[in-house]
């Protein structure tokens, strides 16, 4: 009894005590099905995954941006100390 409180209170956000158990078999068999199916803070694991993977998509797109962001001034800038050198020394 005191391991099925404590394995549902580590997988779902609720305090579970022995008694709980006594009392409400039932509703302690469905908070141990839900416990399968869903995270520690209530998400579902297929969502949970979902959200993981747009996560790291979101942050891949983010530093491509940053990537491409820094080649683009990069080059313009190289662009620029090229146009700069050709009007300084009049080789227009």
């Amino acid at each position: 009894m005191i391991f099925i409180s404590f394995s549902v209170n580590e997988s779902l956000p609720v305090k579970v005590s022995a008694a709980d158990i006594e009392e409400n078999p039932q509703f302690i068999k469905l908070l141990t099905a839900l416990s399968q199916h869903l995270t520690r803070d209530g998400m579902s694991h297929i969502a949970q995954q979902d959200l993981t993977e747009v996560s790291q998509q979101i942050m891949w797109d983010g530093m491509s941006y940053i990537a491409q962001q820094d080649l683009t001034e990069v080059s313009q800038q190289i662009t620029w100390d090229g146009m700069t050198h050709i009007v300084q020394y009049g080789m227009v």
